[in-house]
């Protein structure tokens, strides 16, 4: 189901993003708009303003799919999110092991 796999994926993402900013000392309080804040946070956080603008692509497809009745994702459309998701933890992990967290 990859509507299913695309959900873990963006829910992971904004997981991996409240985590980056609890280490900055930020607490992102769950109210509208919460998201936004958060994909923003992690963008600047990991120093690439792409992940703002694709994890915000990933974002309005959720809701379409979460609030106004789903939208069609296809397997590939799955597999690409699933290899960017990879590629922004690969990117975290570095964040975290520069002693950050560690």
């Amino acid at each position: 189901m990859p509507d299913v796999t695309f959900r873990f994926a963006y829910d992971a993402l904004i997981k991996l993003a409240i985590a980056l900013c609890a280490d900055h000392g930020l607490r992102v309080k769950a109210q509208q708009g919460h998201h936004v804040e958060l994909i923003e946070k992690l963008a600047e956080y990991l120093g690439d303003p792409e992940v703002k603008v694709v994890l915000n692509k990933f974002r309005q497809k959720r809701n379409w799919n979460l609030y106004y009745g789903g939208t069609v994702i296809s397997e590939k459309a799955v597999a690409e999110y699933l290899t960017w998701t990879q590629t922004v933890f690969g990117k975290a992990q570095q964040y975290f092991n520069r002693g950050k967290l560690l």
